[in-house]
């Protein structure tokens, strides 16, 4: 979708916000589509620090932001959450955006004390986080059941600590549901590791009547 938007848009200047990871993929693009393209770095305003050690779920507070993968999980999660007296609200892909818009608005309100999400939280959300916290490093892909990717792992735990928001984000696992014994180590190293630049081979886009006619 994101290609399609790209390759059709009818503008004389188009702004791209990407992270680090993306930039030869990026020139590429634009070196397929005979265009000029610039780039200008930002660092990130507000620091990402990691939790000292796993949490568990007697230690959550107000602010959090729980993350797992599959819709299963998500209720189950947030049945437990609430039953300790927090009122919880959940984020996942299948929801629609009228519900989507309902639960984000519910945060930003206070009416919600712990979000527990997908991977759909890492999609241009602005939630005032305080921590996020991965429940599991693992998700279904429509084919298989594999790691998250270090880029994954970034965008998403990037939620907490909003510039603006918050001063600092913290980011972490929680342990007791769907861990492994080496997640907090794994999140921790993924998240601290510089980036990985990534060549693009094949562009992929959607063909409409619009492309055809173009």
């Amino acid at each position: 979708a994101y290609l399609e938007s790209i390759v059709l848009a009818r503008c004389n200047h188009l702004i791209l916000t990407a992270s680090p990871e993306s930039r030869d993929q990026i020139e590429s693009l634009f070196f397929h589509l005979g265009e000029s393209v610039s780039f200008i770095e930002l660092d990130r305003l507000c620091p990402l620090v990691a939790l000292p050690c796993p949490l568990m779920i007697k230690d959550l507070k107000r602010g959090d932001l729980v993350i797992a993968f599959s819709t299963k999980k998500i209720h189950s999660l947030a049945k437990e959450i609430s039953s300790r007296g927090f009122k919880v609200g959940t984020l996942y892909g299948a929801m629609s955006p009228s519900a989507r818009r309902h639960m984000m608005r519910h945060y930003h309100e206070g009416k919600i004390d712990i979000m527990v999400s997908t991977d759909a939280i890492g999609m241009g959300a602005n939630f005032p986080v305080d921590r996020c916290l991965f429940s599991e490093n693992k998700k279904f892909d429509g084919e298989t059941v594999r790691d998250l990717t270090v880029q994954e792992m970034k965008q998403i735990a990037g939620r907490a600590g909003r510039y603006g928001l918050k001063n600092k984000g913290y980011y972490g696992s929680l342990v007791g549901f769907f861990d492994h014994n080496e997640l907090h180590e794994e999140l921790i190293e993924a998240v601290e590791s510089e980036p990985v630049l990534a060549s693009l081979e094949k562009l992929y886009a959607l063909p409409n009547k619009e492309a055809f006619l173009s």
